[in-house]
């Protein structure tokens, strides 16, 4: 039996075909399940560091929280675009619904809320007591 025999190019192109199928199913799962995955674990530290900045900023100020995000830089953050949430590709600016607007807060509060990036898709929550977690964002 030679190597150039039909029967052996049927095997290679079977192998190939396996190969190919296993590949396609890597990318996939990286794509749809690891990085997104990985996207809202780091937009949660993120959002965790952004409140432990803000309960920093209340022990300084009497208990109350400030006014609007911007006010921790420079004292608080060094770097303003720790104040800001991007979307998983960078091109665009999620919403950061910040609650502590100068106020006092119970540990229970919610501090932080950032949008997902879909509809459908999963938000970031962070309570002032710097519980955080991601859960499924309602539907609109």
């Amino acid at each position: 039996m030679s190597i150039f025999s039909s029967e052996n190019q049927i095997a290679r192109w079977k192998l190939i075909g396996v190969v190919a199928v296993f590949l396609c199913l890597g990318w996939w799962l990286n794509v749809a399940v690891i990085q997104p995955h990985f996207i809202l674990k780091s937009r949660l530290r993120q959002a965790l560091s952004v409140a432990v900045a803000c309960r920093m900023y209340a022990e300084d100020h009497g208990g109350s929280y400030p006014g609007e995000l911007p006010d921790l830089f420079p004292n608080y953050v060094s770097d303003e675009r720790v104040l800001t949430f991007r979307s998983g590709d960078g091109q665009r600016i999620l919403k950061c619904d910040y609650r502590g607007g100068g106020k006092r807060l119970t540990p229970d509060a919610l501090l932080l809320r950032i949008e997902a990036e879909k509809s459908g898709g999963s938000e970031v929550i962070v309570q002032a007591s710097l519980n955080g977690l991601i859960q499924k964002a309602p539907e609109e």
